[in-house]
């Protein structure tokens, strides 16, 4: 089974506006296997960035820190970086260095 998991570790803002001007963030590649024994075992890959924005307070759309949720800031970022080439690659890591082999597509 493999599970990916984004989530935002910091966020660095503008007191006077509550403006995000930076965020990093992860991401979290797990696959579980069981093996002859029944036993099962969680691998994980993680890549991390940091992403930057240029807050405009005065936008109709400008939300401040304190109203933000973690779901709308992983959107944002997720319209800067590749979120589909980043799990790929995280999956085919996992698969190469624990399982030893390489993923059909």
């Amino acid at each position: 089974m493999i599970t990916k998991n984004w989530f935002v570790e910091n966020m660095r803002n503008i007191s006077a506006t509550g403006g995000v001007f930076e965020v990093t963030w992860y991401c979290s590649v797990t696959r579980s296997k069981r093996d002859a024994e029944d036993q099962e075992h969680t691998y994980e890959m993680m890549d991390h960035g940091i992403t930057e924005f240029t807050p405009v307070p005065d936008d109709e759309s400008f939300t401040s820190l304190s109203d933000l949720t973690e779901e709308q800031v992983l959107g944002w970022i997720w319209q800067t970086v590749d979120k589909t080439a980043i799990e790929e690659k995280l999956e085919q890591d996992i698969q190469i260095t624990y399982f030893n082999d390489t993923i059909d597509n």
